[in-house]
């Protein structure tokens, strides 16, 4: 499923993605939607978040326990690397570009 991102760095920058996302992704975007690192109270989604920004980053960014720490498998990190959205023009979306919206990040 193609899947819109809104990552928020709250207060200092907003980034774009667009992913293809499988169903356990799905399952972590739906768990993250709505949610921040450092202003909910639930192990579940912080470590979904945390996890959703993993895939975002690059390898390079991030050793293997930051993975562990959350559930993920190493391989998974950096999966969508590289989908980060040019914000500079709006988004044009038409048939089959963005199947799914997800609102999430991390307050500073």
């Amino acid at each position: 499923m193609k899947v819109l991102i809104v990552f928020e760095n709250v207060p200092e920058t907003t980034d774009i993605f667009i992913v293809e996302a499988n169903e356990e992704d799905l399952k972590d975007l739906r768990l993250s939607h709505g949610n921040y690192i450092n202003s909910v109270d639930n192990e579940d989604i912080e470590n979904a978040i945390s996890r959703v920004n993993l895939r975002l980053g690059s390898p390079n960014d991030y050793s293997a326990e930051a993975a562990t720490e959350c559930g993920l498998a190493y391989e998974e990190v950096g999966k969508w690397d590289g989908s980060a959205v040019d914000t500079g023009e709006p988004i044009l979306v038409y048939e089959g570009r963005i199947e799914m919206v997800v609102v999430t990040g991390f307050i500073m």
